[in-house]
């Protein structure tokens, strides 16, 4: 073995001891996030929270990146603790699951997290058409009924006027 690889091998050995000796550097904080997935459907409204473990109070800069078009994010500032983050849909935000990141950062240390978040489609809303149907007699307007129903009408309410002989029926069903 020659000298050069001797003194190598000890300055090695050493360097280890002395590293080994060394107290193990501990992030400044932990980050953790509750849910860590979370829906939100278009035009709607949802949050998360940010949860932050530090030993000390050092400032700590949130941020948000991967976000889908459409949607804002509203970041208080970051501290030990609880922190909620609120994240707002426009009508017409880009759907899909998209992975956000997280980043909390103090000055020299950063750490990021993901969320996974979901934006749905807006649910539609059901759209209705109405009739109203006036008849002599009882058994007429139940005739009546019986025949809009093949035709998926839905029976709402019914009014009695008995002294003039005569039955309204209001009917709905959903436009097509």
């Amino acid at each position: 073995m020659s000298a050069a690889i001797s003194r190598s091998a000890v300055v090695l050995i050493l360097i280890a001891a002395f590293a080994s000796r060394l107290p193990a550097q501990s992030p400044e904080f932990s980050v953790a996030l509750s849910p860590a997935t979370i829906t939100l459907t278009q035009g709607g409204v949802t949050s998360f929270t940010v949860s932050i473990d530090a030993s000390d109070h050092p400032k700590i800069d949130l941020s948000l990146s991967g976000l889908p078009e459409g949607v804002r994010a509203s970041i208080p500032p970051g501290r030990a603790g609880n922190t909620t983050i609120v994240l707002t849909a426009g009508s017409t935000a880009t759907t899909g699951s998209f992975a956000v990141q997280v980043l909390a950062s103090t000055p020299t240390k950063s750490q990021v997290q993901i969320l996974i978040l979901n934006v749905r489609p807006m649910p539609v809303v059901p759209q209705w058409e109405y009739r109203v149907v006036t008849t002599g007699s009882e058994e007429q307007l139940n005739d009546a009924a019986n025949n809009l129903g093949t035709q998926s009408w839905e029976l709402v309410s019914v009014i009695a006027d008995r002294e003039q002989d005569r039955w309204t029926g209001f009917f709905k069903r959903m436009k097509n």
